[in-house]
């Protein structure tokens, strides 16, 4: 069986910020079940548990973060109040900061014949609940995207089967959102582009091995 790694870090995430103003947590949840629901058809986020960090009244980020169970079975509305109702109890003011939603997908390889193996954090989904505006972020954590993997060494058929999955599903957040995400920067893992992720290659274009950071 293909050992699939995990980078302890994003190799490439993308955000999008609407210009609209903060929505309230309820519509928060709403809003990222939405873009959960963007990688369902490829098989790319099943079962998820989100996690929820905090902030304080000041505004600055504390340490704690929560597990909320079983978010799919549960209206949005009684969903923001078992999040509320999670805070730490020494700190009972403490603010959402952070939603999370970190689940298992599936992953195609050449082996399984276009079958799917079941992994845990293909991708990530957050929302980020600032005082003033809403954000969210697609984050992912392994080397399937790309056209080598993080040994360096070429994966045609792994990124043939997989990258096509990502790219749709990020279409697919856009289309809810209404507009296109901005890329982040690249990291020690790879670079992301509109759709995709790249694996980092030298001069010569040569792969590079990033095993070391696994």
């Amino acid at each position: 069986m293909r050992f699939l790694p995990t980078s302890p870090e994003p190799v490439s995430a993308w955000r999008w910020t609407p210009a609209e103003p903060s929505r309230d947590l309820v519509g928060a949840i709403a809003l990222s079940r939405e873009l959960i629901d963007c990688f369902g058809p490829s098989g790319l986020i099943g079962r998820y548990e989100p996690v929820v960090g905090w902030r304080a009244e000041d505004g600055a980020t504390v340490p704690w973060e929560t597990l909320v169970m079983r978010p799919r079975a549960t209206p949005a509305e009684a969903f923001a109040e078992r999040i509320l109702g999670s805070r730490p109890a020494v700190t009972p003011d403490l603010r959402p900061a952070r939603l999370s939603f970190l689940g298992e997908g599936s992953v195609l390889l050449p082996e399984g014949k276009g079958s799917g193996r079941t992994h845990d954090g293909l991708i990530e989904v957050r929302a980020l609940l600032h005082e003033e505006h809403l954000q969210f972020e697609v984050r992912v954590y392994h080397d399937i995207w790309a056209e080598r993997d993080f040994f360096g060494t070429p994966q045609p058929e792994v990124h043939e089967l997989n990258a096509p999955r990502l790219a749709a599903g990020l279409e697919a957040v856009e289309q809810v959102l209404g507009f296109p995400g901005t890329p982040g920067g690249p990291t020690f893992f790879g670079t992301p582009y509109n759709y995709g992720v790249s694996a980092h290659v030298a001069d010569d274009g040569a792969g590079i091995d990033v095993s070391d950071r696994l």
